[in-house]
């Protein structure tokens, strides 16, 4: 990643003056990525408690239950730095991305994210599989070939 400096500051205070709506779980998921990197822990804690109980509210059926939950569950870990939790909760969320919304190029930042944890907690092989698969689907993608040298390097497999 690319550090944004007190960007995120800013951009926190922002999303906690909104308050939880949940009109699309793909714009809560980037709501509760931005308030955990911001450090605003009582608007994420608020805008969790909200989440799980609209997915409540919308059945245990619903993109929010079996997606936007979990999904946030991991995005929020990874902000935070704790990418074991990250790849655990958002792993299995990658093969249903597509019914919380958005583009499939704007979903993608949820699969990198997974990458990021799986790479950062030892899950070389699963990382790797997954963008050998991504590659094959779709040759010469920049972001692509540069997470799938990150598997390879000596210090991935390594686990250091």
């Amino acid at each position: 990643g690319v550090d944004v400096g007190a960007r995120w500051t800013a951009l926190g205070a922002k999303i906690a003056e909104r308050g939880p709506e949940h009109v699309w779980p793909f714009h809560d998921m980037h709501y509760v990525y931005g308030l955990a990197r911001a450090g605003e822990d009582e608007a994420l804690r608020e805008l969790m408690v909200s989440l799980e109980a609209h997915a409540l509210r919308m059945g245990p059926g619903s993109a929010w239950a079996q997606v936007a939950v979990p999904l946030a569950r991991g995005l929020s870990a990874h902000a935070q730095g704790r990418f074991c939790v990250a790849a655990e909760a958002i792993g299995p969320c990658i093969t249903q991305l597509q019914r919380i919304g958005g583009s499939h190029a704007q979903r993608d930042v949820f699969v990198q994210t997974w990458v990021d944890a799986a790479i950062k907690t030892g899950e070389i092989t699963a990382a790797r599989h997954l963008l050998q698969q991504r590659l094959a689907a779709r040759p010469n993608i920049p972001v692509t070939m540069r997470l799938l040298s990150q598997c390879l390097a000596p210090s991935a497999v390594s686990g250091g």
